[in-house]
């Protein structure tokens, strides 16, 4: 019937944050608090259910459901990728995920998050592993970790042929 054809997906543009990073802001800065959302999906075929705890990015919505449903992409290219390999249960490569606003990029790869404003050079460094609520900045105690994560962002931005924020 019906229910076992049809493909569900749940997600969110952004999140809130309410006081916990100093202010109530809406969708106004790049800590977890504010870009990590759900991702909630109901695959035709798939039994049960299963958390899956990769990172992934609500870029990889559009090509996981073209591959849900069987529909070809042929010669389109997406800056995300199929989440087809994780609902079946199977390994990914990890990659980073990265967030964009305003002046502010952000990637996270792993624990580690850096948020680097592109107007004065401020970097942000969080272990989210030690920190998840991104409230000890390491970046003074860990400055080469963070300089070498400060590059990064605009360097998967430009191979997406992303313009960083604050570039010219």
């Amino acid at each position: 019937g019906l229910d076992r054809n049809t493909l569900v997906v749940l997600t969110s543009d952004h999140g809130e944050d309410f006081l916990d990073h100093g202010d109530v802001e809406h969708c106004r800065n790049l800590y977890d608090s504010e870009i990590r959302t759900p991702l909630i999906a109901r695959v035709p075929g798939v039994a049960g259910g299963r958390r899956i705890e990769a990172d992934v990015q609500n870029l990889d919505i559009v090509p996981s459901v073209l591959d849900w449903l069987g529909v070809s992409r042929g010669e389109i290219e997406f800056d995300g990728r199929t989440l087809q390999p994780l609902v079946d249960g199977r390994s990914v490569s990890e990659l980073p995920s990265l967030a964009a606003w305003n002046t502010w990029t952000s990637l996270t790869l792993g624990d580690l998050k850096v948020l680097v404003e592109s107007v004065s050079g401020r970097i942000e460094l969080y272990d989210l592993d030690e920190d998840p609520s991104e409230l000890r900045d390491l970046s003074a105690k860990r400055p080469d970790a963070a300089a070498r994560l400060a590059a990064l962002p605009a360097e998967a931005m430009k191979r997406r042929g992303i313009v960083p924020p604050g570039a010219a």
